[in-house]
């Protein structure tokens, strides 16, 4: 799971412009694209559960996943 989310920080810290890019259309997001947001998370969860060795996450994993996904990136988590 460390690995991963330091991957993917290391990954956004190279292109900080697309990073602030990605990070405002989250933040001022409208219900046009409600379906993307949520497409998101769930790319994010599917990530992080699969970094637990999870092959298939139990709605505690889930949730488990939603928390870290929510610590580490909180404008493109969903909710």
């Amino acid at each position: 799971m460390l690995w991963v989310l330091t991957a993917t920080t290391r990954s956004l810290q190279r292109d900080p412009q697309l990073t602030e890019a990605m990070t405002r259309a989250f933040m001022f997001a409208d219900t046009s694209v409600a379906a993307e947001v949520v497409e998101v998370g769930g790319l994010l969860e599917r990530m992080l559960t699969t970094a637990m060795w999870v092959d298939e996450p139990s709605e505690e994993d889930k949730a488990i996943a939603r928390v870290i996904g929510d610590v580490w990136c909180p404008t493109w988590w969903p909710g």
